[in-house]
């Protein structure tokens, strides 16, 4: 009998050190693995900033003709309707930093002129290039080397599509501001974006996206339905996240990679509505 415990308590060690090794080979492979693939170091702030994201997400509700549109809660920041770009964020609420012009990421208003010192740099686009001005790292370098000072400008913001980024441009410059260097990037939003969601209600397809939703005061039961599943999926993306972040380690880069697989997955069908 007492042989029996004594290999039972060792199974019992045996098994968990060998969990607990393996984890660590987890571990260790994944660091080095996101080292290779992104050059940098994986942290907690880098899960925690990708949290942020999604928990700084507002509500979608249907309280009024105002928040018909399905846009209205876009990443971190509410939309609002503008007389020559079509749509920005609006500055009321959220966790995104918005400056006074409704676009994301300015610390002030992006009107500036040119020094001597200081290189300002102008970001335009959609989501892929908001991305760009967010991880700024390599612009910021490429400036430092010249000894000027870098200003970075975002107007990309999610769902631009030509032509709001030149019409953002030449609105700036009529206002007076001016850029050493212009960054524009565009291509999947214009092929895409046209073809899924304004040319099936009718509408101009040079128009922001889902002009429709934004301009119309009812909606049909196909698009209610649309609506109902987008308020879900958004919920159920939220409280993945706030799973996350109340009851595991955000140190863990295998519980990162798991947590964004399935985040991508909810993503990805929000994106397809």
């Amino acid at each position: 009998m007492l042989i029996g415990k004594k290999r039972c308590i060792f199974k019992i060690i045996t098994t968990a050190l060998v969990v607990i090794s393996g984890g660590f080979a987890l571990e260790v492979t994944g660091r080095i693995a996101y080292f290779i693939s992104k050059h940098q170091l994986y942290n907690e702030g880098i899960f925690r900033h990708q949290l942020d994201i999604i928990q700084g997400e507002i509500p979608l509700v249907s309280t009024g003709a105002d928040n018909l549109n399905p846009d209205s809660s876009e990443i971190a920041q509410p939309e609002i309707i503008h007389p020559y770009l079509g749509f920005v964020q609006n500055k009321i609420g959220g966790r995104m930093r918005v400056d006074a012009f409704g676009f994301p990421l300015n610390s002030d208003i992006p009107i500036h002129k040119r020094t001597e010192t200081g290189y300002i740099i102008g970001v335009f686009g959609g989501s892929f290039a908001q991305g760009v001005a967010t991880h700024r790292t390599s612009l910021v370098e490429a400036v430092a080397q010249t000894n000027r000072t870098p200003v970075i400008v975002n107007t990309a913001m999610g769902g631009y599509k030509q032509p709001q980024q030149l019409l953002a441009l030449t609105y700036l410059l009529s206002l007076g501001a001016e850029f050493d260097a212009v960054i524009n990037i565009d291509g999947f939003n214009e092929v895409a974006l046209p073809m899924s969601e304004n040319l099936p209600k009718s509408v101009f397809p040079f128009f922001p996206r889902n002009w429709y939703f934004r301009t119309t005061q009812r909606l049909d039961q196909t698009t209610h339905l649309m609506l109902g599943e987008l308020q879900y999926l958004k919920r159920e993306r939220r409280a993945w996240a706030n799973l996350a972040e109340e009851n595991f380690s955000l140190k863990s880069i295998c519980w990162f990679a798991l947590w964004r697989f399935r985040e991508r997955q909810l993503s990805s069908r929000i994106n397809c509505l």
